[in-house]
C-alpha cells in the first residue's frame, strides 16, 4: 500500500468514527427524550392511576381484538386461495388424464395399423 492509500484509509476510518459517534449521540438523545416524555405524561396526566390503568387495559384489548380480526381475515383469504388452488390442481390432473388416455388410444391405433400391415405383408 502506498502512502496516498494509507492516508486515504486513515481519513475514511476517521470519518466512520465521527459518523458512529453522531449516531450514538442521536440514539442517546432520542432515548432520553422518550423517557422524559413518558415521565412527564404520567406525572402530568389529568387522570387517576386507576383510570390510566383502565385506559391501558382497554387499549390493549382493542389491539388484541384488531389482531384477532386481522388474523381471521388472513386465515380466510389463505383458505380461499387454497380452495382455488385445489380446484386448479384437480382441473390440471383431469386434463393430464384425458391427454394420457388420448395418447394411449393413439398408440393402440398405431399398433392396430402396424399389425394390419404385418398381416397383409405376411399374406402376400
Amino acid at each position: 500500500m502506498n502512502l496516498v492509500q494509507k492516508i486515504e484509509a486513515k481519513r475514511k476510518e476517521k470519518e466512520r468514527l465521527v459518523k458512529k459517534q453522531k449516531a450514538q449521540n442521536l440514539a442517546v438523545g432520542v432515548a432520553t427524550g422518550a423517557a422524559l416524555g413518558v415521565t412527564a405524561g404520567v406525572l402530568l396526566a389529568p387522570k387517576s392511576g386507576k383510570e390510566t390503568i383502565n385506559d391501558i387495559k382497554e387499549a390493549t384489548n382493542q389491539v388484541g381484538d384488531k389482531i384477532s380480526q386481522k388474523t381471521n381475515d388472513i386465515k380466510g383469504k389463505v383458505n380461499e386461495q387454497i380452495e382455488i388452488n385445489k380446484g386448479k390442481i384437480n382441473e390440471s390432473k383431469q386434463k393430464i388424464k384425458e391427454y394420457l388416455e388420448t395418447r394411449k388410444k393413439d398408440k393402440e391405433e398405431i399398433v392396430d395399423v402396424v399389425e394390419t400391415i404385418e398381416e397383409e405383408v405376411i399374406e402376400e
